[in-house]
């Protein structure tokens, strides 16, 4: 036994050889000699393992005999380079086919063993099994492109950020959608991780970077919502959300996707606008109501003290009032427009006769230095109060005439139009049907969008302090929507506007344009009662008609009215009620009559109906309507139509 210190003894070359023979043997990996053409000269069983076959199999075969056919060429190639001297050494991954026609993938490493002339006597191949690292590294792949596909074919931007121990942000994935989105390419954004960041509008950037650092410091989910300007100058409303990861060398991974959500904030905006009208309305509604019979009151008690008058500076003054009620009656007509809170005599109508019967009255309205043009299509009919559509086509040429300050062309277009649930999707309010199309167009200023965003409202006005109510278009609006239709405004600076009107079509006739009444002032003997709740009204009401020749009887409501219908001093000849009054409507009051023989005629005057308004149902049927605020000649007319007697005693 040899001790720790002595020398080892020399080995022969027998002995060399034999060692070497025995750890090629036993070697736990692969290893071969190969001759220069490729034959196979010695193998260890690792190899044999390896590949599928016994030595003496191996022996009777070539390396080319057990390489895969997709390798051989290359690998021929590499193997030629060794034989010939032009490399030492090389280092491939390839594929042995294995005797039973499996697959095995090895890491070979090829080194030169040379003679003693140092010409290559033999090729020594390496071999390591990389089989299951190769099915992982395929897998990883396979997966890498699913997701890949994936990021491809969802909406926005996919997007996989990390950020590093230094703070600064690496961009390793960013998807194609970054070109529709962002209009950014990926290579872009790779190269700048803040390409995207950078676009943000600045008064949204204080918001972008507070969220990013308080996610980053807790890891909770990230989302942000804010906007980008492109470099076309087009604005967007992006929407961004991830969950970030902690990784084990202290890195955080962001995995998220960004969304175009521009569409869906524009119809937020619209909605908002919407709900803002809406309560704008109801307010106008109600104010409007007060008001209308303020005025009834103050008109017809004008008019009463004017009969009674001679001419000097007291009637005058009293005239001025009649003037300035009248005046503050159309402002209240408008809020009742706006609010859609009128009660209308809807009909089947021509919008082209009323177009055709307004003409001279527009032209008038715009002045000599704009010209109106009139592009009139076969269309149907619509569903509307004419006196109605008329307000709107004289108002839309108001703010048409302001807009041209210089002179223009105003024209107005009628075309049939069948909206279809894309043009629907773009419009919040508008729905798929059939429609009539008024186009009123003007060659204007034109608006920019916070003014279009606004112009529907009661008392907005661009004009001077003093130069206008800021009415007009809210009336519109309110009346187009009374109708069940909707109004679209295309405008920019300097281009004009272009207002369209859509109504619904309907089936049918439309009905003759009106006549104007006789102008005679007419009075009566007849028994009228007055259902009314307010006193002022009420007692304009019974003044007036007394002094015509009329007996009056009166009460606050529906119910007190029945109980004078059901025991009368003497026949009632005519029930002139409200609709709105407290304890019982005046819709209420007509149902009951309706259903009693030899029940009084009927005359219904009201400013607005609020619950049937916001039905949107039309008056009770054949009943004649009187509008609030009314005057002496309007009130006595509707009294003797509603009897259906000659305007005349």
């Amino acid at each position: 036994m040899l001790g720790r210190d002595a020398p080892a003894p020399p080995l022969s070359m027998e002995g060399d050889e034999a060692l070497f023979r025995g750890v090629f043997d036993a070697a736990a990996i692969g290893m071969a000699l190969l001759a220069a053409d490729g034959r196979w000269l010695r193998v260890n069983r690792a190899f044999c393992d390896l590949v599928g076959r016994s030595e003496t199999e191996l022996l009777d075969l070539t390396l080319q005999d057990i390489t895969h056919p997709e390798d051989l060429s290359a690998d021929s190639q590499r193997f030629q380079r060794l034989v010939g001297g032009d490399v030492a050494s090389h280092t491939v991954e390839k594929r042995y086919v294995r005797k039973d026609g499996g697959i095995v993938w090895a890491e070979v490493a090829h080194s030169v063993i040379a003679d003693s002339v140092g010409a290559p006597a033999a090729i020594l191949a390496i071999a390591t099994d990389i089989t299951e690292r190769k099915r992982v590294e395929d897998a990883l792949r396979e997966s890498e492109a699913r997701y890949e596909r994936s990021a491809a074919n969802a909406p926005g931007l996919v997007f996989q950020y990390v950020l590093r121990l230094d703070g600064a942000f690496e961009c390793t994935f960013v998807s194609e959608g970054a070109r529709d989105l962002c209009g950014l390419s990926p290579e872009e954004i790779r190269r700048d991780p803040l390409a995207v960041v950078n676009l943000i509008r600045p008064e949204d950037r204080p918001g972008f970077d507070i969220s990013i650092a308080a996610s980053a410091a807790s890891l909770m989910p990230w989302q942000w919502e804010g906007r980008v300007v492109l470099r076309s100058g087009q604005e967007r409303w992006l929407q961004a959300a991830s969950r970030p990861e902690r990784r084990p060398d202290g890195t955080v991974l962001w995995d998220g996707l960004i969304m175009d959500v521009t569409e869906q904030r524009n119809l937020q905006d619209q909605l908002r606008q919407a709900q803002r009208m809406e309560a704008v309305g109801r307010l106008a509604g109600g104010v409007a109501h007060d008001f209308n019979n303020l005025l009834t009151a103050i008109l017809s008690n004008a008019e009463l003290v004017l009969g009674e008058l001679p001419d000097g500076p007291v009637r005058r003054d009293v005239e001025l009032i009649r003037q300035t009620a009248e005046r503050a009656a159309g402002l209240t007509r408008q809020l009742l427009a706006f609010s859609r809170k009128q009660v209308v005599e809807p009909r089947l109508m021509d919008v082209n006769a009323t177009v055709r019967e307004t003409q001279r009255l527009l032209q008038r309205t715009l002045g000599p230095g704009i010209t109106l043009e009139t592009d009139l299509g076969e269309i149907g009919a619509i569903l509307a109060d004419p006196g109605q559509l008329e307000q709107v086509l004289l108002n839309l040429a108001v703010n048409a005439r302001d807009a041209m300050p210089d002179g223009g062309t105003l024209t107005i277009r009628t075309r049939n139009r069948d909206v279809d649930y894309d043009l629907a999707r773009r419009h919040r309010g508008l729905r798929p049907a059939a429609y009539v199309a008024i186009v009123v167009q003007d060659t204007g200023v034109g608006m920019d969008a916070l003014t279009q965003a606004r112009i529907f409202e009661p008392f907005f006005t661009t004009k001077a302090l003093g130069q206008g109510t800021g009415l007009g278009l809210s009336t519109v609006y309110g009346i187009v929507k009374q109708w069940g239709g909707y109004i679209a405004v295309e405008s920019a600076p300097g281009q004009g506007a272009v207002f369209t009107l859509y109504l619904p079509k309907k089936h049918g006739t439309a009905a003759p344009v009106r006549q104007p009444a006789s102008k005679a002032l007419p009075g009566g003997s007849e028994t009228v009662l007055v259902v009314e709740d307010e006193p002022a009204v009420r007692n304009s009401v019974r003044r007036i008609l007394a002094r015509q020749g009329y007996s009056v009887l009166e009460a606050t409501n529906g119910a007190e009215a029945i109980r004078i219908l059901l025991a009368p001093e003497r026949p009632i000849d005519l029930v002139l009620t409200d609709l709105m009054m407290p304890e019982m409507t005046g819709r209420e009051l007509i149902a009951w009559l309706r259903g009693r023989p030899g029940a009084p005629r009927i005359l219904v005057m009201s400013g607005y109906d609020e619950r049937s308004a916001m039905r949107g149902e039309p008056l009770p049927e054949g009943a004649p309507f009187l509008e609030k605020p009314f005057t002496v000649e309007g009130l006595l007319r509707a009294i003797r139509l509603a009897l259906g007697l000659e305007l005349t005693r």
